[in-house]
């Protein structure tokens, strides 16, 4: 078959497929979101499948922007605005200089229109308005440039008002292959074109934890802190029982700040990551709340006659001038330096609270040496602030 021949049939069927008949409009109700995107086969000619255009939308949730692309195997061209039949078309050419928009085009190129592709334009001839090509609703179109000849065309378009439903419609599309002459290299035929009449009713689906990378942060990084202060706070208690009430009052003291520092948070996020990683770290919270420890009732054994504390420290002297109000003190901050310590991510700080620790640590060591205390009271402060020392060794990692 010979090439005119061939371009003859091409053009029967373009013009069979964009003005034989009015198509009636098509709906298709489609969904995109962050992670999804739509992809339509739409043909312009029903005997062809080379006549196929792939329709796609894609939506992109950090920009808030609808995209939509036409794909073809052939040259694509579309009306960016209505444009009249008698403005644009002279001599069965369109000429690009006479849209009412601008349009990039090869120099020296011509665009070309049979006659019989014109014999199916409704007359009077010069009155067809060829009308745009996409229509919408909910969007906002970004400004674009315009070419005659497209591998591809796209359009972008914010969406207004963050929206979830929004509207496109497609109008004519036409496909162009090139048809080289001697005399005219860079000529261009009309192959094929339709009104689409297709509308699309969008659903986009947004990313419910879109912009809340800082809220998940600081959750990850609280869930991380609880995680370890729980932990280190149940390693340092490992039976049910204590013996003394200076442990008991030691756990209840140390119980009260980490409830103080960790409270249940209540989420009503629809982000399922933020949800979780609170949910999880409520769950710790309520796990501190739940120990408790009893003291171990001792059987009374008898003095051995020489006055000294069966805990105390013999071979010492005498009782140790010592008050126990002042080392509780010092034990309690020692716990609230460690959870700060749990919750800081500034390793100046950290370390200024380690050497604060140390220097409290220090202070009483030489204060008290290995006393265990000589009254009721002294011995409780004293196993209150070993415990908060034991504490914070195992929490910080600090070594005697």
């Amino acid at each position: 078959m010979n090439s005119g021949i061939q371009k003859y049939i091409t053009i029967i069927f373009f013009l069979i497929s964009a003005f034989s008949s009015v198509k009636a409009q098509s709906i298709r109700d489609i969904t995109v979101a962050y992670n999804k995107s739509f992809t339509d086969h739409v043909s312009l000619a029903s005997d062809s499948r080379d006549m196929d255009v792939i329709v796609k939308f894609i939506f992109n949730e950090d920009t808030n922007q609808l995209t939509v692309s036409l794909i073809s195997y052939r040259y694509l061209f579309v009306f960016r605005e209505d444009s009249r039949y008698g403005n644009i078309i002279h001599h069965n050419r369109l000429d690009p200089e006479d849209l009412p928009y601008v349009a990039e085009f090869p120099e020296k190129s011509r665009f070309i229109l049979s006659k019989k592709f014109i014999n199916f334009i409704p007359k009077p001839h010069k009155d067809y308005i060829f009308t745009k090509w996409i229509e919408y609703r909910g969007l906002q179109p970004v400004a674009m440039k315009y070419k005659m000849v497209n591998d591809y065309i796209e359009q972008t378009f914010d969406v207004t008002n963050y929206g979830k439903n929004v509207m496109v419609k497609l109008g004519y599309i036409f496909l162009m292959e090139k048809t080289p002459s001697k005399k005219h290299p860079d000529d261009y035929t009309f192959v094929a074109g339709k009104n689409l009449n297709l509308e699309y009713r969008i659903s986009i689906v947004r990313n419910p934890c879109f912009g809340l990378e800082n809220e998940i942060e600081l959750a990850k990084n609280t869930l991380d802190a609880v995680e370890k202060a729980y932990r280190n706070f149940s390693g340092a208690f490992k039976t049910l029982e204590v013996e003394t009430e200076a442990e008991l009052t030691n756990f209840n003291n140390m119980k009260e700040v980490l409830l103080t520092q960790f409270q249940v948070k209540e989420s009503d996020s629809q982000c399922p990551e933020l949800k979780e990683l609170w949910d999880e770290y409520n769950s710790y919270v309520e796990s501190i709340a739940s120990l408790n420890l009893t003291l171990k009732i001792k059987e009374k054994q008898g003095t051995g006659g020489n006055g000294v504390a069966s805990g105390g420290n013999e071979g010492e002297g005498g009782p140790i001038n010592i008050d126990p109000a002042e080392i509780s003190t010092l034990a309690r901050q020692i716990d609230r330096n460690v959870s700060r310590w749990l919750l800081s991510k500034d390793t100046v700080e950290k370390q200024d609270l380690v050497r604060e620790c140390q220097d409290i640590i220090s202070e009483v060591n030489g204060l008290i040496g290995i006393h265990q205390g000589s009254t009721q009271e002294q011995k409780r402060a004293v196993g209150m602030f070993r415990q908060a020392e034991a504490y914070f060794r195992n929490t910080c990692g600090v070594k005697k």
